[in-house]
């Protein structure tokens, strides 16, 4: 399998799981992951996951009573 297929099937199953997280654990998953990474392009790949990850979240807006 193609290097660039598996590392966007990753990206696919990544967001997939990302998009329906609780806010505080979605949160606390891009810390701990952008924590670990030690290379450039791992960490620009974690910010693009989460980016697009969060694109397709629910917007969740406070309203006070």
């Amino acid at each position: 399998m193609d290097i660039q297929k598996e590392i966007m099937d990753i990206a696919v199953e990544m967001v997939a799981v990302l998009k329906d997280m609780g806010t505080e654990d979605f949160e606390e998953m891009r810390l701990i992951m952008l924590a670990a990474v030690d290379k450039p392009r791992v960490e620009k790949f974690i910010q693009w996951v989460f980016f697009t990850a969060e694109k397709r979240r629910p917007l969740l807006i406070g309203m006070n009573e």
